[in-house]
């Protein structure tokens, strides 16, 4: 391989390594709303469950966290 050949090879790796840091930041940055997203609507449907059913809500809410420490 001569440098030329180097050089381009060097060129193309770079390349391929900025479009996955690219990929990477935007993919993190939709991971990171899409999150946003769940809490907010998780947090509404346990608002609306709470207000449907107040009494069923609190022991959903028990038996989850009893779950949760097994």
């Amino acid at each position: 391989m001569t440098a030329t050949d180097n050089l381009r090879v060097l060129r193309q790796n770079l390349r391929q390594a900025r479009a996955h840091v690219a990929a990477s930041v935007m993919g993190r940055a939709n991971l990171n709303a899409n999150q946003g997203r769940l809490g907010r609507v998780q947090r509404l449907m346990l608002s609306v469950n709470r207000t449907l059913w107040p009494r069923q809500g609190e022991a959903g809410m028990a038996a989850e966290r009893d779950s949760r420490q097994h």
